[in-house]
């Protein structure tokens, strides 16, 4: 449980980290994947690491759900020539 909710909360913490010292969130996050991934990913347990894959799936899915639906409001709301 305590490697999961690390690999949860560190990408979160990197981008904390980086615009508190107001440098990029997004370059922040990117160098966190691929520590995560060449350095965490082989030293958890294999359960640990089907149960992050189904979060990270999770949380992909709702994200682009909403940013989707937001879009889709964007183009109600404003008028638009078409």
């Amino acid at each position: 449980m305590t490697e999961l909710s690390l690999m949860i909360i560190s990408p979160y913490a990197s981008y904390l980290v980086a615009s508190g010292l107001r440098l990029s969130g997004i370059c922040a996050i990117l160098i966190n994947g691929v520590i995560l991934s060449s350095y965490g990913t082989p030293n958890t347990t294999r359960v640990t690491q089907k149960i992050t894959k189904m979060v990270y799936e999770i949380v992909a899915y709702a994200s682009e759900t909403l940013v989707f639906l937001f879009l889709g409001i964007g183009l109600l709301v404003f008028k638009n020539p078409f």
